[in-house]
């Protein structure tokens, strides 16, 4: 069995991946981002660091915490993309926070929860 079926046996979590793609209206000429779903329930895993820590952030508390997500390493996510996670029963929106790292077997991309508030 290869390191990509090995990873993928590990994937009990289901996602979306969200692109923004410009379109230009020929009869304005003016340019909107569409957001576009480019993958659609897609195997993947979810990972957590040890526990969440809370910053303080102008006037409010802001929860913070290092997410990962683990998926087929042939998928190609832009980095700033919005992903819905489903997992455990829940699904929450977060955005790609940069460059995935892409391994033979899976990529892993670090992912921040849009707009969370403690």
């Amino acid at each position: 069995m290869n390191g990509k079926a090995i990873a993928a046996r590990g994937y009990k979590d289901i996602c979306t991946v969200y692109e923004f793609v410009q379109e230009t209206a020929e009869s304005t000429h003016i340019t909107n981002a569409e957001e576009t779903a480019k993958y659609e329930n897609i195997p993947c895993r979810l990972s957590f660091n040890s526990s969440p820590k809370t910053v303080k952030a102008n006037l409010a508390n802001m929860a913070e915490q290092q997410v990962k997500l683990f998926l087929d390493p042939e998928l190609q996510i832009v980095a700033g993309s919005k992903i819905t996670v489903s997992h455990e029963g829940r699904t929450d929106t977060y955005k790609s926070a940069g460059i995935p790292k892409v391994y033979p077997g899976h990529q892993e991309i670090e992912l921040e929860l849009c707009e969370v508030w403690a």
